[in-house]
């Protein structure tokens, strides 16, 4: 009787949470843009205040961050698309410094494992011609047969070239129709997220009278109380993550630059920008710059260096910007924070690894402020033993924000 009254309550969890995870996937056009807008309003919302103690009106504000917030998303990719331009004109370049190095390893890991590295590469990734280059012991046979073998099969496709277009043709034109539909997808989702922010912005006191209205008036003290500790946390959290972004992305600019890495500015913006994925997107941004680098021509010394960079970097952002900026609003354990980032991940993608910190640490200070929720905000939380002593790296950070507070004191 026990084991039936557990596993029917527990089957019927299973089968909630399986449609919440299928209907959050299947509404993620719609959800995306709203949860972004949601949190952009909630960081423009001092601001929209700030305005209207200037004599601004409620409608004015309003459109005034927003009309920032699409100044900045400008200007950042503005940055982006100009780096981008420089790195296309300098592709033919690096792509002479990349064919050699990657044919030098698919040959070194197809002679060790006996797979077929090449056949699997991306048709846009030729290495057929270093590869020519660099097997001239085959005999003229073999580098003469290739040629007859090319010529006939365009001798043979000729006709069907000019009726329907080459194969390559035909998928590089299927490639750029697919780019243009990611393009104006993304565009579209912007311009919702900001529409979404600036009616959030607006009619903000209508939408938390309107959540008031669904309490007792019991109640709606305590709910207030946890709507504003969860603005003030997305604030904290957002704000403070967007600062750190900006100072990662000048500390990474400055070690690539001695380092001697071209296109330093945009891979030091990527990379900041991927910290917003905890854990996993500060190993992504220091992978990328390797490999970057690496393809690049750069020498042991410049790797050392970038190396280096991200090291203080990141002992910088854990030990003293994010305990500092950010503090502990969002008290997460790292158990909770990896499997919300990759169930983030799997149901929205990088938006979901990017929205899951934040929403779970508004989640947990509902938790929190439920009774009958309050495990659930406990198991989200960090461990609570006092007997855990920080070590070398962790006592050096809190001397350096002990200077820090000192300094602004």
């Amino acid at each position: 009787m026990n084991f039936k009254s557990i596993l029917i309550p527990f089957a019927l969890l299973v089968l909630a949470l399986f449609f919440l995870i299928k209907g959050l996937v299947l509404a993620e056009m719609f959800l995306v843009p709203l949860t972004f807008g949601v949190m952009i309003a909630l960081i423009c919302t001092p601001l929209a205040r700030k305005f209207q103690r200037w004599g601004f009106s409620r409608l004015l504000a309003a459109f005034t961050c927003v009309v920032m917030c699409v100044l900045a998303y400008l200007a950042f990719f503005s940055v982006i698309a100009v780096q981008a331009g420089n790195i296309s004109e300098q592709w033919p370049k690096m792509e002479k410094q990349i064919k050699p190095r990657l044919n030098e390893a698919v040959r070194s890991i197809e002679e060790k494992t006996g797979l077929e590295v090449e056949s699997q590469l991306p048709p846009w990734l030729d290495i057929s011609d270093s590869t020519a280059q660099s097997n001239p012991s085959k005999g003229p046979q073999a580098q003469t047969r290739p040629e007859d073998e090319a010529q006939a099969e365009r001798s043979q496709s000729a006709p069907q070239s000019n009726e329907g277009g080459s194969p390559v043709s035909a998928g590089i034109k299927k490639q750029l129709g697919q780019l243009a539909v990611n393009v104006f997808g993304f565009l579209g989702s912007s311009l919702l997220v900001f529409i979404y922010t600036f009616f959030l912005l607006y009619f903000r006191h209508k939408v938390k009278l309107s959540i008031l209205r669904f309490f007792h008036s019991d109640e709606r003290k305590q709910v207030k109380e946890i709507l504003e500790k969860s603005s003030q946390l997305a604030l904290n959290f957002l704000g403070g993550r967007l600062l750190l972004v900006l100072v990662l992305a000048v500390l990474y600019t400055i070690g690539l630059f001695i380092a001697g890495v071209e296109n330093a500015i945009v891979i030091s913006v990527i990379a900041a920008m991927l910290n917003l994925i905890p854990y996993v997107g500060s190993i992504a941004g220091y992978i990328l710059s390797m490999a970057l680098g690496l393809f690049g021509g750069a020498e042991i010394g410049s790797l050392i260096v970038i190396s280096v960079t991200f090291a203080v970097a990141q002992f910088l952002d854990n030990n003293v910007l994010e305990p500092f900026v950010v503090g502990d609003k969002v008290n997460l354990n790292p158990l909770a924070t990896i499997i919300l980032v990759v169930l983030g991940g799997s149901i929205w993608g990088v938006a979901g690894m990017i929205l899951s910190i934040p929403l779970a640490g508004i989640f947990k200070i509902i938790f929190d402020a439920t009774h009958e929720l309050e495990p659930l905000g406990y198991m989200l939380g960090v461990e609570d033993s006092s007997d855990d002593k920080p070590g070398f790296f962790g006592k050096l950070g809190e001397k350096l924000r002990g200077k820090v507070k000192k300094k602004r004191s």
